[in-house]
């Protein structure tokens, strides 16, 4: 009988601290995320090329090209370039909630561009019709297969996301898998 009352107690402080050092961590990365000291190496987004993968123009056969001169047409104030691939685990989980968060704001001037890097253009277009989901009118997803343009932003690693305002400057850059659905998150952008 103690011996599972020991057990019980070693279970509530667990999870006790699970709980706390769970809240802290989130508190510290929004406390990162918020910190106008930091600086980004990356002020301005570089000049770039890709072939785009989404859209009736791929799929017919045809290729459209987006670069950093046409992305930035006036037509929104906000866009991410989120960098993934077909090959990473966390790309792939992270991309539903994306999707979604895209949807979400599609009639707000979002703009999102989502460069699979070193990917070939078949393996892409195999995942979109994978994941079956609805490509949102406001998501472009192009193909960086030698990851020359992934290198000019600085990125060594996938999933990475960048955020620049209208006129081409940084105003977030972020490492790895994000929780696109979280309110906390969300109301940054």
């Amino acid at each position: 009988m103690k011996l599972v009352a020991i057990y019980k107690l070693i279970a509530l402080c667990a999870i006790s601290f699970s709980v706390f050092f769970y809240a802290d961590y989130k508190k510290g990365i929004n406390e990162q995320l918020n910190n106008p000291a930091a600086r980004f190496i990356l002020q301005k987004m570089p000049a770039f090329t890709l072939n785009v993968l989404n859209g009736t123009y791929a799929f017919d056969g045809k290729q459209e090209i987006v670069s950093s001169d046409t992305i930035l047409n006036g037509t929104s104030q906000t866009l991410f370039i989120h960098f993934w691939a077909t090959w990473c685990a966390p790309c792939l989980d992270e991309m539903p909630s994306l999707l979604k968060y895209a949807k979400s704001v599609e009639e707000s001037k979002k703009m999102f561009l989502l460069v699979a890097a070193q990917n070939e253009r078949i393996e892409v277009l195999k995942f979109i019709k994978k994941i079956n989901i609805e490509i949102p009118k406001n998501v472009i997803i192009a193909s960086d297969n030698e990851g020359d343009v992934m290198l000019k932003f600085g990125t060594v690693k996938v999933p990475e996301t960048y955020v620049f305002d209208q006129n081409g400057q940084i105003m977030h850059k972020m490492i790895g898998q994000q929780e696109w659905s979280d309110n906390s998150f969300v109301s940054r952008f």
